[in-house]
């Protein structure tokens, strides 16, 4: 595949933002679905070259008609209560399998060549059994933001396994960079650059040892737009997509402490029951197949989202 017609479901938020802007960049067609809203409204002003669909995605199946003139689909939709919680499992599955399953449904009047579903590699998998976690590590989520990707994922592939469709589950570390500082719940690393700048104590949730493994959102969107245009080794796979890199949260401070030249106020908080003690994920599948390795380590990562948080506080 070279040049490809790809419909970001979902693709208004951060990652979808951020990989819009490098699919076009390599000249492939882009098309935006997303829910109407102020973050689309703000996309379509400052990317008025891609295409864009408003659509409430469950309530709107002539909408999801758009497939028809796609190559390949890239579904990056989750409307997560909070990542880490324990409970509202039916809150969170009336929010997202709908939508997922109603789009899959097209699939039997039109389909696209491939089909590419971002997972997280930081939640399916559960309490790690063996470090680093590679793709055949079970998979025993204890949040149900993990439980309900995994259910997502399985979806997605009975989909395409009856629609001969191609099929990529990317499992994502932690991306972060640009654009998440305007999540509901935003990661560790805007949570702590931003209390940076504005001279708050840094929080702690449980050990300084906790461990994640950290991708900045530029090498995430090359990993996606890889799995665009690579062949995949067969009709379906499922890769982990990070830096293969733990670093613990005590390690996470002093690398922004070094980046920002500002030595912060640490308190300790008690431990979230959702928070996994160590998670960071076996990359080589990825390398092997995509021929895909991070650009960014965590400094240099830090730095580039450090500099745009310090220029976006600056305008007035």
């Amino acid at each position: 595949m070279t040049a490809s017609r790809c419909l970001l479901v979902g693709g208004s938020g951060f990652l979808g933002r951020n990989l819009a802007t490098l699919l076009a960049a390599q000249g492939h067609d882009v098309t935006v679905l997303a829910r109407p809203g102020p973050r689309l409204d703000a996309m379509r002003a400052d990317l008025p070259a891609l295409k864009y669909v408003a659509s409430q995605l469950d309530q709107a199946q002539a909408d999801l008609e758009i497939i028809k003139d796609q190559d390949v689909l890239i579904y990056l939709v989750h409307s997560a209560q909070r990542v880490g919680s324990t409970t509202l499992l039916p809150r969170d599955v009336q929010l997202n399998l709908p939508p997922l399953l109603m789009l899959l449904h097209q699939f039997e009047k039109f389909k696209p060549k491939r089909v590419i579903f971002i997972s997280s590699g930081g939640t399916v998998y559960g309490i790690p059994q063996r470090l680093p976690i590679s793709e055949d590590h079970p998979t025993h989520p204890i949040s149900s933001y993990g439980a309900i990707k995994l259910a997502m994922e399985h979806f997605v592939r009975v989909a395409c396994a009856q629609a001969k469709v191609e099929c990529a589950i990317l499992r994502l570390s932690n991306p972060f960079g640009p654009g998440q500082e305007e999540q509901t719940f935003p990661s560790v690393i805007v949570t702590y650059l931003t209390q940076v700048i504005q001279q708050k104590p840094l929080e702690v949730w449980g050990h300084r040892e906790n461990a994640r493994d950290y991708l900045y959102v530029s090498d995430a969107c090359r990993a996606i737009a890889l799995a665009v245009t690579q062949p995949l080794g067969g009709s379906h796979c499922t890769l982990n997509i990070g830096s293969g890199v733990a670093t613990t949260l005590g390690d996470l401070i002093r690398a922004i402490e070094t980046v920002t030249g500002k030595k912060s106020e640490v308190r300790q908080m008690a431990a979230r029951p959702a928070d996994l003690a160590v998670n960071f994920l076996d990359v080589r599948q990825a390398r092997n197949v995509l021929g895909f390795t991070p650009e960014y380590d965590l400094s240099q990562g830090l730095a580039a989202y450090y500099s745009f948080l310090l220029n976006s506080a600056s305008k007035p």
